[in-house]
């Protein structure tokens, strides 16, 4: 069974997307995803999310990931992706996401 590079690369660009508006977003596409390597269990995987095109209403993260190796410290790119978040309202509908917050954090 494989960790779910795919689960976690969406993950990623939620966190990404979300220092551009609190607001809940979606994936609203996949545009690309590369494989390179498989993760291995026992490796440390690291995510890096970024922002590489910003709409009105959608942003385009980049996400890349890789894993270090528990046999030797090596660090391999595992897998890449490019997704299309969009934010969305209460009702469902896409809003821009310089709009005031629509979620709010209870503390």
């Amino acid at each position: 069974p494989g960790l779910g590079a795919d689960s976690v690369q969406g993950e990623a660009a939620f966190v990404e997307a979300r220092r551009h508006g609190c607001h809940r977003w979606v994936t609203a596409a996949i545009e690309r995803v590369d494989f390179h390597a498989p993760i291995h269990l026992g490796d440390i995987v690291n995510l890096y999310a970024t922002t590489t095109r910003m709409g009105t209403k959608s942003v385009t993260i980049k996400v890349d990931v890789e894993a270090e190796r528990l046999e030797d410290g090596s660090t391999v790119s595992v897998t890449a992706a490019t997704l299309v978040m969009v934010a969305i309202g209460p009702d469902g509908t896409p809003i821009p996401y310089a709009s005031p917050p629509t979620i709010h954090i209870d503390a």
